[in-house]
């Protein structure tokens, strides 16, 4: 999700620069490298893949990114409206506790957020003795990003934040999402330079380049691995990272039939991953509210070895259900899907086969 090429291809937005690589960004970088921007064909994007026993989580805009902790069955969603923060900063935006229920779900904003917050990509990271780490991209209103790392409590059923770091400054540029591998280091995906970047807890440095808008990044359960989703590439690009240096070696590349957006490693190591069949939708959605919706995918994908292997569509609507999805995120049998535009989040039971 580059800064420049949307500022052509969606006419003469207002607001921060940072605020089209969140989103639209997407659209404009695939025409700028004359990639088709309808994506899939028509019939994929048509076509529908239920997931079962769906609900809709309504009231919360831009719920671009989630991240979840089993074992305290704790969902952290990242949500900013980014139709209003074309003209001002929108009060809704932040960090919220979703809380799943049988019958419904709840959404809670957490205290301990800092001034001028507009969280983007987010990522959780349990240490020794249960100690959270919640990591998030933030793209200030006056065009400022950086990466903002808080303890999260939780004591006596009530979850809180406290802000311990904040990492900024060259080289990073504008900043996408994040993989955190300890308290304090992570990598972050850069989505105007195309690089990935790494914090050792001393600095930030470029560990990977030449990524094609590098969008979502994971890391995989014994820290062993590194994704990536290339977005305007259409694929995932997998790396072997070495646990003392950081240092990452390319190991293999998954094309994708979408435009890939977050990426999320199930308990089982499977990726679920985020699509966008229709850039042209997509970009007509970040246009107006009133548009049409872009259409969402999600996809799993299972490894072998570490190493993404194939993908399966799980989910696929035209976006009536719910528009421009940008994560899928697994939480027990549960498959929560978020959305960097549209009013709502959906939570759907898993399909009872191919899904793991």
């Amino acid at each position: 999700m580059t800064a420049n090429p949307i500022e052509g291809a969606a006419g003469r937005a207002r607001g921060p620069r940072w605020l089209w690589s969140a989103g639209a960004l997407v659209a404009g970088a695939l025409v700028a490298l004359g990639v088709q921007t309808q994506g899939a064909s028509a019939a994929d994007v048509a076509a529908t893949a239920p997931a079962a026993d769906c609900r809709i989580v309504a009231g919360l805009r831009g719920a671009e990114d989630i991240a979840t902790d089993p074992a305290d069955g704790l969902v952290f969603v990242s949500a900013t409206d980014r139709y209003a923060m074309r003209a001002q900063s929108a009060a809704q935006d932040g960090l919220y506790l979703l809380r799943l229920g049988a019958d419904s779900d709840t959404l809670t904003k957490l205290d301990g957020q800092p001034a001028d917050f507009h969280p983007h990509g987010i990522s959780l990271f349990r240490g020794k003795g249960g100690r959270l780490t919640l990591m998030a991209v933030n793209h200030g209103h006056g065009g400022a990003s950086a990466v903002i790392l808080f303890d999260v409590r939780a004591t006596g059923g009530r979850v809180s934040l406290s802000e311990r770091r904040r990492v900024d400054g060259p080289p990073m540029v504008s900043p996408n999402d994040l993989a955190a591998v300890d308290q304090d280091r992570f990598y972050v995906s850069d989505d105007r330079t195309g690089k990935l970047l790494y914090f050792d807890g001393a600095g930030l440095q470029a560990v990977a380049s030449g990524l094609k808008t590098p969008n979502g990044v994971a890391v995989s359960a014994d820290g062993a691995h590194i994704y990536v989703a290339e977005t305007t590439g259409r694929a995932v690009q997998a790396y072997r990272r070495d646990a003392t240096t950081g240092a990452l070696t390319a190991e293999s590349r998954l094309a994708l039939p979408s435009s890939p957006d977050n990426i999320d490693v199930a308990p089982d190591g499977a990726l679920w991953i985020a699509g966008h069949p229709d850039v042209g939708a997509f970009m007509a959605y970040f246009r107006a509210p009133t548009a049409k919706p872009s259409p969402s995918q999600i996809f799993k994908v299972t490894m072998a070895s570490g190493l993404p292997k194939s993908a399966s569509l799980v989910y696929a609507n035209p976006g009536d259900e719910i528009g421009a999805a940008s994560v899928g995120a697994v939480m027990g049998r549960r498959l929560l899907i978020g959305t960097t535009l549209d009013a709502k989040i959906l939570d759907c039971g898993l399909p009872t086969r191919g899904t793991g």
